[in-house]
């Protein structure tokens, strides 16, 4: 996994490099999708194996999307220099969104043991009556 979020991290650096000199911006969100390579990396690291992350997380968590912002990146490279800056921003928005989803999970989990699950969410009884109102 280490190696694995240093070429990613290495490649968003790299990205933004690129769409600097192509577009005259991007450093600094290649900067920014880097960082979140590496705290979703560390998200997924750190989630105990017997608790399983939330269906959507687990859809998002492949190398798809990885792959496709390389292609896309390759393409507007060639194509369209100008759009690069907004590819790297929708990368870094969207890995910032993958692993804060982690940590949300993680943290509605901790409510919910500490508060309880009364109090998180309401009794079937309680719905029912304000259904009712």
């Amino acid at each position: 996994m280490a190696v694995d979020t240093v070429v990613h991290a290495s490649a968003a650096l790299g990205m933004g490099t690129a769409a600097n000199r192509a577009a005259g911006s991007g450093l600094g969100l290649g900067i920014a999708a880097a960082v979140s390579f590496a705290l979703s990396a560390r998200a997924v690291k750190t989630r105990a194996r017997s608790e399983p992350a939330p269906a959507v997380l687990v859809r998002l968590g492949n190398r798809d999307g990885f792959y496709a912002l390389l292609g896309s990146f390759a393409a507007l490279l060639v194509l369209a220099p100008a759009g690069l800056p907004a590819l790297l921003l929708v990368a870094a928005l969207g890995s910032h969104a993958y692993w804060l989803g982690h940590l949300w999970h993680r943290v509605e989990k901790f409510i919910r043991a500490v508060v309880g699950e009364a109090v998180a969410a309401p009794a079937d009884g309680e719905a029912s009556e304000r259904r009712m109102r």
